[in-house]
């Protein structure tokens, strides 16, 4: 015999319901994260293996012809940081009302979905047991008459 439990475990409409009640909260920690500080963090590392060179002419410098001059250093690393956070942000507020009370009626539709299926199946028990009863019955006075 199969137990309401076991019913409201395999019925196809409180799968659902648990579902959209999963998926409710997964909604309302995305909004939430809206507000949350947002840390951006950014390197970078670069290894000139050549260095650029500069033709400078040497009459500058006291030296005749064009003097060939590599600027620069072999390895350039940067990194950079952002923190933001929301202060006062009256549409992710809103948002993060509207899902929590999205949460509230998707919590409610599983317990409608269980309840309901809990329903049915103490209907469909009783109306085996009435019917057993019935053909029970029947067949007593089916043996009284003959």
């Amino acid at each position: 015999m199969c137990s309401t439990a076991q019913a409201v475990e395999k019925n196809i409409n409180a799968v659902k319901a648990w579902i959209d009640r999963e998926k409710s909260g997964y909604k309302t920690d995305e909004t939430r994260s809206a507000l949350l500080p947002q840390i951006n963090i950014a390197g970078n590392f670069q290894d000139y293996l050549k260095l650029p060179t500069t033709l400078i002419n040497g009459d500058a410098l006291v030296r005749p012809g064009v003097i060939l001059l590599e600027m620069g250093v072999q390895y350039n690393t940067g990194a950079a940081v952002n923190v933001n956070q929301v202060l006062l942000n009256a549409t992710a507020f809103t948002a993060l009302k509207i899902a929590k009370q999205a949460g509230k009626i998707s919590r409610l539709g599983v317990e409608k979905a269980s309840e309901t299926l809990a329903q049915e199946v103490a209907k469909l028990y009783f109306l085996a047991q009435t019917t057993a009863k019935q053909k029970s019955l029947i067949e007593e006075n089916l043996l009284h008459i003959q």
